[in-house]
């Protein structure tokens, strides 16, 4: 190995006497100086934080040595010879290497916001979902927060904009004693617009869906396996790429600074469940979320579940919904708010 290498202009000066490099504890190969420079910036702070340094093989300068009869008395004066280190760069080459990465941190950060905030303009109110929820403060109260998070039918939409790909996704059905069954999806996920940035980015996720799900079982009727199957890829789908590009736990304000009318953002209130240090006689958010997504599946519209909740039970919101009741709302929605005579809420028979 010869001089070490510090600095990005470092790697130009080589590249520019067309000189390779080498770094020992990522690569056991010289690179062509003129390759590194145009690799991932990320990959070249990494290399030469390691320890870059410009390739000149042993023997060649032993060679060198002897034709100009510059004999050295062993073979440690020739490794001090090879490993010649250059000095510590100058303030004006830290600065200017400073400046670049600032230059390109900047630059990519502007490339996500540019992406997530088109994301978002391409979504429409239905796409997204409301949760309210009360919080745990640290002085033990309680503060209301509301939050939107992004469903399927909306990450489908926004999938050209990142690039979004996938590999090796794998469905397996898990079968119960009881003869229920349940898809599992696991695989990775990138994004070609991130890889651009970072290199490449990619993340394991999983997913699925149960045949025991009430969703499936309605009527009484027996659970269709593809169903089945097309929903748990249909989840994977989208907790994969909302993982990946990071849209979950949304703000009113990011909705709306993009376009989309939260007034019709259809959603529950809920009170921290058991997960959540709350009422543990009340659904969880995971149970509410699966009840507002069977609404949506069977045409049920916010105000009328809001009326099936006070004619039925007397709440005031669905924040109120106790877990012993819970199985039976649920039938209800899927009915399509139809009792099971077969008159809606309210309708005297």
């Amino acid at each position: 190995m010869g001089k070490r290498i510090y600095t990005f202009l470092d790697i130009k000066k080589a590249a520019d006497n067309r000189r390779a490099l080498i770094c020992p504890d990522m690569h056991n190969r010289p690179i062509p100086a003129a390759m590194i420079i145009n690799m991932q910036g990320r990959t070249i702070l990494r290399m030469i934080s390691y320890g870059l340094y410009v390739y000149s093989p042993i023997k060649k300068l032993k060679e060198k040595c002897r034709k100009e009869s510059e004999f050295m008395e062993n073979e440690t004066q020739i490794q001090e010879v090879v490993s010649e280190q250059v000095g510590m760069p100058t303030p004006l080459e830290v600065e200017l290497d400073s400046q670049k990465a600032i230059g390109r941190i900047s630059a990519i950060a502007k490339v996500i916001e540019g992406c997530a905030k088109v994301s978002i303009q391409r979504t429409n109110p239905k796409d997204w979902v409301r949760m309210m929820h009360k919080q745990k403060q640290a002085d033990g109260s309680y503060k209301p927060v509301e939050s939107f998070y992004l469903q399927a039918t909306g990450t489908q939409k926004i999938r050209p904009i990142w690039g979004i790909y996938y590999r090796d996704r794998q469905v397996t059905k898990e079968t119960n004693s009881d003869g229920t069954y349940a898809y599992i999806v696991t695989g990775k996920v990138g994004s070609k617009v991130l890889d651009q940035l970072y290199g490449e980015v990619v993340i394991e996720i999983d997913g699925g869906r149960s045949s025991s799900d009430s969703f499936f079982t309605k009527g009484e009727r027996v659970p269709d396996s593809m169903d089945v199957r097309k929903a748990a890829l249909a989840n994977w789908e989208a907790r994969a790429v909302t993982a990946l590009i990071g849209l979950k736990n949304m703000s009113a304000e990011d909705l709306t600074r993009n376009g989309v009318d939260i007034k019709q953002v259809a959603g529950f209130e809920f009170q921290a469940g058991a997960e959540g240090g709350g009422k543990t006689e009340l659904i969880s958010i995971p149970q509410s979320k699966r009840l507002w997504a069977i609404c949506q599946q069977n045409n049920v519209t916010e105000s009328m579940l809001k009326k099936y909740l006070k004619e039925k039970f007397d709440l005031n919101t669905s924040k109120e919904i106790k877990r012993t009741d819970y199985k039976e709302i649920c039938t209800w929605a899927e009915r399509g708010g139809m009792e099971p005579s077969g008159r809606e809420p309210g309708q005297e028979g």
